[in-house]
């Protein structure tokens, strides 16, 4: 691909694919060709994740590419309690780590691109803008748009109409819920974690809250539903958009799911919906961080 390689620069939170582009863009290359290429021209081996080949590549320490530029905290933010080691000892597919690699567009806030504009030629994208079910910015809450991934490089050209879409305006109703807005802070602070939280210990501050707040987390019982809760306290496009299981289910009947986490393994519930719960239980963030600290 190259015989001298341009390396770039990671910017603060930016997520591995874009950092790929513009490598890319750099080195006068197909984003898809990248990794590729770097294995053959640093002579790695062909096992070798993809992350580390990238981070090799940029004289960079792996695991900071892999704690600060992907998904993989947030991905492990709660595991199984045999599964508490370092973030960096964990594996996981291209895919799911370097973020929206499959997808057709990425995310990204118009406030912060043009912030990014002033101080570099091409703004990038951003981990917190990609977090689940999160349709708006963490730092200014405003609503985010898409960009095809299909192009070179982020924002490369941001001046044709057409490549943009905004999400709904429903995403407005979304971002003055005060549950969603605990719900993306949450993610955001998980996004910088080193070692997961037990996934039993979150269970246990949930059932605890929840007994507390004489909320039923289980099929048995007359008290409301964990399930209901969440209902009355999300708006409903919300639901609809992000967990349309969720909005179909009628009021007093168990959800499979989030009614069952008195009775289930806690290791199938997703990092998302556990956070989602927290959000919905507790009043802010440091509620959240010292019940989770005091089991």
């Amino acid at each position: 691909m190259y015989r001298k390689f341009v390396k770039v620069i990671p910017f603060p939170d930016e997520l591995a694919h874009s950092i790929i582009a513009r490598v890319a863009l750099a080195n006068c290359c197909h984003s898809e060709l990248v990794i590729s290429s770097l294995r053959t021209l640093l002579q790695l081996p062909p096992t070798d994740n993809p992350v580390f080949v990238l981070a090799a590549g940029l004289s960079m320490d792996r695991d900071i590419l892999l704690t600060r530029h992907t998904m993989h905290p947030l991905h492990y933010a709660v595991a199984r309690n045999s599964a508490l080691v370092p973030l960096s000892s964990r594996k996981n597919g291209f895919q799911a780590l370097f973020g929206p690699k499959s997808a057709a567009t990425a995310r990204y806030c118009e406030l912060c691109f043009l912030a990014e504009r002033g101080t570099c030629v091409i703004p990038s994208w951003r981990r917190k803008h990609h977090l689940p079910a999160v349709d708006w910015c963490p730092v200014h809450f405003t609503p985010l748009r898409a960009w095809s991934t299909e192009l070179a490089a982020p924002f490369f050209r941001h001046s044709q109409q057409g490549l943009f879409e905004h999400l709904d305006a429903e995403v407005a109703s979304s971002v003055e819920n005060a549950v969603l807005r605990r719900y993306g802070q949450l993610l955001t602070s998980w996004l910088d974690r080193s070692v997961p939280y037990s996934s039993l210990k979150v269970c246990k501050v949930i059932l605890a809250e929840c007994h507390r707040q004489n909320i039923r987390c289980s099929k048995e019982g007359s008290a409301p539903l964990l399930s209901d809760i969440l209902l009355s306290k999300l708006p409903p496009t919300w639901v609809h958009r992000h967990m349309p299981h969720l909005a179909n289910k009628k009021a007093g009947i168990a959800h499979p799911k989030f009614d069952t986490l008195g009775t289930s393994s806690s290791d199938s519930f997703p990092t998302a919906s556990l956070a989602l719960i927290l959000a919905a239980l507790f009043a802010s963030i440091s509620d959240i961080d010292r019940a989770l600290e005091s089991y």
